[in-house]
């Protein structure tokens, strides 16, 4: 059975895993809300987008088992992850992408928060990135500035 947790200051007994509880800790305490994300639907080009803050939420999945080569069925795969929504505009569009990070909670992970997002083609701009671009009312990135 799934669990969903959103707007949770202390850490919930379900989430064992280190890694997913610093990463939903990072995500909801950005100083500035935004990454870049390279985007399939864009040709994987790098594009600012701002981190709904309100929208990251965390959870577990159901745990999987198997057997092992003695005939023991032991939990294989004990899924734990962080989902957040991210808005940018493409093409006067507004475009939203829905991300979400799992780990193995049986497995120690050893990557840390930046390389987390990376495999994902997610990366934390520097603030020099962030002030190449223009932004909406919202807070959105809408393009490059002119150079």
């Amino acid at each position: 059975m799934e669990k969903k947790f959103c707007n949770v200051t202390e850490r919930p007994k379900e989430i064992t895993c280190n890694k997913i509880w610093e990463l939903y800790r990072f995500l909801t305490n950005m100083e500035c809300p935004y990454v870049l994300y390279m985007d399939r639907a864009d040709r994987y080009r790098e594009k600012l987008y701002r981190v709904s803050v309100a929208d990251v939420s965390l959870g577990t999945g159901e745990r999987i088992y198997g057997y092992d080569v003695s005939g023991w069925e032991l939990p294989t795969y004990d899924p734990e992850w962080v989902k957040f929504m991210i808005c940018t505009y493409i093409d006067g569009q507004e475009k939203i992408c829905f991300c979400k990070i799992e780990l193995n909670s049986l497995y120690d992970h050893n990557e840390n928060v930046y390389e987390l997002l990376e495999q994902h083609n997610i990366r934390v701009p520097a603030m020099e990135e962030i002030n190449e671009y223009i932004f909406d009312e919202h807070g959105l990135p809408v393009g490059c500035k002119e150079i």
